[in-house]
């Protein structure tokens, strides 16, 4: 309903996978349990693409300073299941993922329709400099986030 009056009012609205932000206590918790000894059960069958923070905030003034109407989807460039991107963090702090279970989430518990969330980018942001890291390089850049 609100993207209905804010398009009817020449407005724009922007689609953001998940910011990467959102996600660094959930990481951190399963890094600490697994230090702990913990098992940690992790979906295998649901995934995310990451959008860090700076980039949706770089998306955002590009899209004032152009003065864009309309919708504007955005997210990174892949798509990986928690239970992957769990044992990259894990990989790069070089610590065993053999505590980490793969378990099958319910799409509709969570109230998703599909698996994979990776949009098109908007035709505007495909030829700009913006910066759109894959999960690697998210982590890489942030694996200090995940320490105690």
């Amino acid at each position: 309903e609100a993207e209905k009056i804010i398009l009817q009012n020449q407005g724009l609205v922007v689609r953001v996978t998940k910011i990467y932000e959102s996600t660094i206590t959930l990481f951190k918790n399963w890094v600490n349990d697994i230090l702990s000894r913990k098992k940690v059960k992790v979906f295998s069958n649901l995934k995310t693409s990451l959008v860090p923070v700076d980039t949706l905030i770089e998306v955002l003034i590009f899209s004032i300073k152009k003065n864009y109407r309309g919708i504007f989807h955005i997210s990174g460039p892949e798509d990986k299941s928690y239970y992957d991107i769990l044992k990259i963090i894990l990989k790069q702090m070089k610590i065993k993922s053999n505590l980490v279970i793969p378990q099958i989430g319910s799409k509709k518990i969570i109230g998703r329709k599909y698996s994979n969330t990776v949009m098109k980018i908007s035709k505007h942001l495909k030829n700009k400099k913006l910066y759109l890291p894959n999960i690697n390089q998210i982590i890489s850049k942030n694996i200090n986030n995940y320490k105690n």
